[in-house]
């Protein structure tokens, strides 16, 4: 656990550090149809039709009015304490480190323009996503959010479905 909570910190320390060197951008932005918090129900692979729900992951999706950050991750990680890694084969070692790194985390600005989302990694577990753009098309309504998101190869992608955290009324304070 305590590498678990290691491995946070330094993605928080590591968004903090960026958040501080950020150039600063015009705020006159208003909330889009998918602001606010949600919380994760299913993914479908799209190429071999494979569905995960909650009971194989957990996580958020937070949209503010310009920003989005997620993580999420697979249910049932765990931790292992310095003496129980030391009595680990190498190859007990590297499965234990892998099953903590399978996790989406990534951060950045967003666009929405008709039922299009347009996201810019400024912020991911994953470094060879910084800076790029990932474009998907989204349906939402006062209680759910499905978006479509292209795979890293051809004829690849998921579909995620997420239900909604908070109240859909009004501006809220994760939208402003």
């Amino acid at each position: 656990m305590r590498l678990l909570n290691t491995l946070v910190t330094g993605i928080v320390m590591g968004a903090g550090a960026w958040w501080a060197t950020a150039t600063p951008i015009r705020v006159e932005a208003a909330a889009t149809a998918i602001s606010g918090a949600w919380g994760f129900v299913s993914e479908t692979d799209l190429k071999t039709a494979a569905v995960r729900g909650q009971k194989e992951l957990s996580g958020i999706w937070i949209f503010t009015d310009r920003f989005h950050c997620v993580a999420r991750m697979p249910n049932g990680r765990s931790g292992a304490s310095a003496e129980r890694l030391a009595a680990m084969s190498p190859a007990g070692q590297a499965a234990h480190y892998k099953q903590l790194l399978e996790y989406v985390s990534n951060a950045g600005p967003y666009t929405v323009s008709g039922s299009t989302v347009r996201r810019t990694w400024q912020i991911s577990i994953d470094s060879a996503m910084l800076g790029r753009e990932s474009i998907g098309t989204f349906s939402a309504d006062r209680e759910q959010l499905t978006v479509t998101l292209p795979g890293r190869q051809a004829g690849t992608g998921s579909r995620v479905v997420y239900r909604r955290l908070e109240p859909p009324a009004g501006r809220t304070p994760v939208t402003g």
